[in-house]
């Protein structure tokens, strides 16, 4: 094979006859291309009341979303304003969303509140399909008004048509002084065990805690979400001053489990917030206590628990109140044998 060489050679009508822009042309072209600033994530994001449910959104603003994460963002040139123009293009909704396929998908979501899914697309910074979402809630478009869509209130005579009802909105609250008890139980014993623990510490606390600190148990913590449960937890969180993790056999298990019980879930996601918060300051514990339950025969799997004290209850009580609290000389109560029987009928007292 040989290389060969193609020479043109045009005469000067042919060159006049050519289109060929100069560099000053070429230039002005440039100056006339507008970038428009990229939308922030802080522009897309809203909230939804605590009603609303996914399966109340739209559904074709379910498709939507499902056929835009179905293929990742392809937007490599242009700006994000280019993507919310391309999203509103039309009145209709963009894309072929014929297969039923579209609406079996959201069956195991549909009574997860909606926030929940828009707290996801805020996560994973879709902006393209917030942006979208967001116009559909100002043009009062993102919920389906079709009557199949509510589910009706079932009665013995009569059946009545649910409405959407606003959730209330959240009320902040002051949780610098409490501290958080974390706690799982399952068998008798370890029911009663953490019975004497949570005695002895409340009234501890309440009779001896120059800070003004009381407990609050992460079951009461959870019924009073004010009606948005992650809202509530981004709010009160960092404000702990201490959080408490009562470890037992049950703890442990569950933490183990990729599906945990519904009664453990709330519980889960606290803690899975402690981890983090260990690893976002350097492997530094700065304010999770680690109390070991009796007869805990499993090993600990929490980072920060296996790294930092361990208080066992009762027998190092005195130094895991003393760490709380400043304390010295702290008398522990727990129950003899005559008391186990009284012990549901509140006429046992922590001795201080």
């Amino acid at each position: 094979m040989h290389d060969v060489t193609i020479e043109l050679d045009f005469d000067d009508e042919t060159w006049s006859d050519l289109d060929v822009l100069n560099d000053k042309v070429l230039e002005e072209d440039e100056d006339d291309v507008i970038i428009s600033d990229p939308i922030s994530l802080s522009r897309v994001v809203f909230k939804l009341p605590g009603s609303v449910k996914i399966r109340h959104l739209a559904q074709e603003v379910r498709d939507l979303i499902f056929s835009n994460l179905t293929v990742p963002p392809t937007v490599t040139i242009g700006s994000w304003q280019m993507v919310v123009d391309f999203l509103s293009a039309s009145e209709k909704f963009q894309g072929d969303f014929s297969d039923s396929n579209h609406k079996d998908v959201w069956k195991p979501f549909n009574n997860l509140h909606a926030q929940i899914l828009v707290n996801a697309l805020i996560k994973v910074e879709r902006i393209d399909i917030l942006a979208k979402l967001k116009s559909l809630m100002e043009t009062e478009c993102l919920l389906s008004t079709e009557e199949e869509r509510v589910e009706p209130v079932r009665h013995h005579v009569k059946s009545a048509t649910t409405t959407i009802v606003p959730a209330p909105p959240f009320v902040p609250f002051d949780a610098s002084k409490m501290i958080l008890v974390l706690h799982y139980e399952t068998t008798k014993l370890e029911k009663e065990n953490y019975y004497w623990f949570w005695d002895n510490f409340t009234d501890h606390l309440k009779k001896k805690s120059k800070q003004g600190y009381s407990a609050l148990d992460i079951t009461k913590l959870k019924k009073n979400d004010g009606g948005n449960r992650i809202q509530m937890v981004e709010h009160v969180y960092p404000q702990f001053p201490h959080i408490v993790v009562c470890f037992n056999d049950s703890y442990i298990q569950e933490l183990r489990k990729a599906e945990v019980s519904t009664k453990f879930k709330f519980c889960r996601s606290i803690h899975r917030k402690t981890d983090e918060e260990f690893v976002q300051n350097d492997n530094r514990n700065l304010r999770c206590r680690c109390v070991i339950m009796p007869q805990m025969t499993e090993k600990l799997i929490t980072s920060w628990a296996m790294l930092t004290h361990n208080y066992h209850w009762p027998d190092d009580y005195d130094d895991f109140i003393g760490r709380i609290l400043d304390l010295d000389n702290v008398k522990v109560r727990f129950a003899t044998a005559e008391e186990e029987r009284e012990k549901y009928s509140g006429k046992n007292n922590v001795t201080l």
